[in-house]
């Protein structure tokens, strides 16, 4: 706006200017005109701007990414005399993110009602709160502006598009329940890359689960009789006591029985049971174990 006043100053300047150098009447009265103009007009527009009133509509929701349809109308008690267009600072506050936008609107007025309609992108998706920072009317040269009342302000709510979500759960996210029961759908500790999802525990999953193992184990009972010869007669060369290779062949029984167990309450989508059968485990193969260790805390003691 300082812009326009000083290059009607410049105007005025020039005019009075020519008005000393030829003394025309027709320069003087352009002279006194130009120069008492701004002030007809200050004292109309402030007396237009008691009469104007704005307000604003928009729709109560939207989608993200596309443009929402502002409405302003603009009502006047009487015929405008100096302003002929209304300048709006609106604020765009997104309660969501936390995040404030400025848009700056210029509207041209009528006499009468003004209705005018302004598309913005809003800044997000979520709650949005559209206030009015300042509001004022502008005369025809826009040399002033006098500040009106502005419109309260008018919320509305910006819904996120459309996004197809693909879940898959792998088989290391399975069982792994949190504190609220929920069940990760990927594996990792960025939150940005986990769902939650309901745990589903299918009624037969556990019993089939079983079964499978079961026939796993009777398939490979032909194979563990080869394999006992070999430790026999392994044990037989190396003339070892049985005090040293009962418990070993012990815990190895207890670990291999302990991963399929293990295994079982995962398949079934029980981390808790996963985590007993695995402690049980550890503490029956210690158990068994016990004789060996006695034997190696009595060799060290006797060579001490």
């Amino acid at each position: 706006m300082w812009k326009n006043r000083a290059g009607y100053a410049l105007a005025v300047a020039v005019l009075a200017a020519l008005v000393w150098l030829f003394g025309r009447p027709f320069l003087v009265c352009a002279l006194v005109l130009a120069a008492g103009l701004p002030f007809v007009q200050l004292a109309l527009l402030k007396r237009d701007a008691g009469a104007v009133s704005v307000s604003l509509s928009v729709r109560p929701g939207g989608r993200e990414g596309e443009a929402l349809l502002l409405c302003f109308e603009v009502e006047n008690g009487r015929a405008l005399h100096a302003a002929r267009s209304i300048y709006l600072d609106l604020a765009m506050n997104n309660l969501l993110l936390g995040e404030e936008t400025h848009r700056r609107v210029m509207l041209t007025l009528s006499d009468g009602a003004n209705r005018f309609s302004c598309p913005i992108v809003p800044p997000g998706c979520g709650e949005i709160v559209i206030s009015c920072r300042e509001t004022g009317l502008c005369d025809l040269l826009h040399l002033f502006r006098e500040r009106v009342a502005p419109f309260d302000e008018v919320r509305t709510v910006i819904y996120p598009r459309p996004v197809q979500l693909e879940l898959t759960l792998s088989r290391d996210a399975v069982g792994e329940t949190g504190d609220s029961g929920l069940t990760r759908s990927r594996k990792g500790t960025d939150a940005s890359e986990m769902f939650d999802i309901r745990s589903y525990v299918p009624g037969m999953s556990l019993l089939l689960s079983m079964a499978a193992a079961l026939l796993a184990l009777f398939l490979c009972v032909g194979l563990l009789g080869p394999l006992a010869d070999f430790f026999r007669d392994a044990i037989a060369l190396s003339d070892l006591s049985g005090v040293y290779t009962g418990p070993l062949l012990k815990c190895m029984t207890i670990s291999i029985l302990t991963v399929i167990g293990e295994g079982l309450c995962k398949d079934a989508g029980q981390a808790a049971g996963a985590g007993a059968v695995q402690l049980v485990g550890v503490a029956a193969a210690l158990y068994a174990a016990l004789p060996l260790l006695r034997t190696f805390l009595t060799m060290i003691g006797a060579c001490l």
